[in-house]
């Protein structure tokens, strides 16, 4: 709405029979409309360049949409006339506004990225962070723990656990802020659901999966409609690895010896009709198990031939 009145602003400087903005969204003031959004966003005519081309970028599809707004009021009293000079106005806007505005704009937002020196933190500020949030934290802990009405330490201790999350993930805020507290407290962690991977990932990755677990929930994207997951990384519990006896090993590499000739990892009704034929040895390993075990066969000895 801001963006749009300093649109409106200048619009009644450089045409006083403008009174609204619905005046203005006509096709005769359209090039009115185009100096007013130079003008907002600084553009220097002589090197040909604007101060704020994410405005005069962002600028035209508010005005589209204030289009679609006037339509949607005046159609209710069939003005035809007015109807079409809002599509018109639309049609003006999707057509020549990237040679009147946004390309030019667009140039210059490019250059200024390319141009930007990226500031990468050091690992020393990182942890003066990590530091400094496990501190409040524990603060805020303590004076809940005397008094658990304190809105101002529960506050504290909501903002440092909720930017540690962010921080460790690097998700959008939008994203996490839709994890209900009960998605956290009924998380659980199936014993034996990263054995099969230890054999292949490294070591930082085994530490990293020692250590914490991933929490899974899914959010609706409002633009798009879609599922999203996010991920965010807690306190993992003490798992149990079920082991692989040799019997197992056996019957695997064997029915799935030409696999791991091929190095071609197993599809899933491969894998389920090994469970079908041995029910009872099989029992504890699903399908996916018997699949990374047979990535990690064929995985060792392509190591193992390296080596030699």
């Amino acid at each position: 709405m801001r963006e749009l009145s300093r649109i409106l602003l200048e619009l009644k400087k450089l045409e006083p029979t403008i009174h609204n903005l619905f005046d203005g969204l006509k096709p005769e003031h359209y090039d009115q409309l185009v100096e007013a959004t130079k003008s907002v966003a600084n553009y220097d005519t002589v090197n040909d360049t604007f101060d704020s081309p994410t405005f005069a970028m962002n600028i035209s599809t508010a005005l589209k949409q204030c289009c679609d707004i006037a339509i949607h009021m005046v159609i209710k009293n069939e003005p035809s006339v007015e109807t079409a000079s809002l599509k018109t106005m639309i049609n003006l806007l999707q057509s020549n506004w990237r040679f009147d505005v946004s390309g030019r704009a667009g140039n210059d937002l490019n250059l200024i990225k390319f141009n930007k020196a990226t500031i990468v933190p050091l690992a020393t500020d990182l942890r003066l962070l990590k530091n400094y949030l496990l501190l409040k934290a524990g603060e805020a802990v303590n004076r809940l723990a005397r008094n658990a009405a304190d809105a101002n330490a529960y506050n504290t201790l909501l903002e440092t656990v909720y930017f540690r999350v962010i921080l460790l993930n690097r998700k959008r805020p939008g994203e996490l802020q839709r994890m209900f507290l009960r998605t956290y407290e009924s998380s659980e962690i199936k014993s034996g659901e990263y054995e099969e991977f230890e054999e292949v990932i490294t070591e930082v990755e085994k530490l990293l999966i020692k250590n914490l677990k991933r929490v899974v929930i899914r959010v609706v994207s409002e633009q798009k409609g879609k599922k999203t997951e996010l991920p965010v990384a807690v306190n993992k519990k003490k798992r149990i690895l079920t082991p692989w006896p040799s019997e197992q090993k056996e019957a695997v590499t064997f029915f799935f010896n030409k696999n791991i000739k091929m190095k071609k990892s197993p599809k899933r009704k491969d894998c389920e009709e090994i469970k079908s034929l041995y029910p009872e040895l099989l029992a504890n390993k699903d399908w996916l198990k018997i699949k990374v075990f047979i990535q990690n066969v064929y995985s060792k000895k392509k190591q193992i031939s390296c080596k030699i």
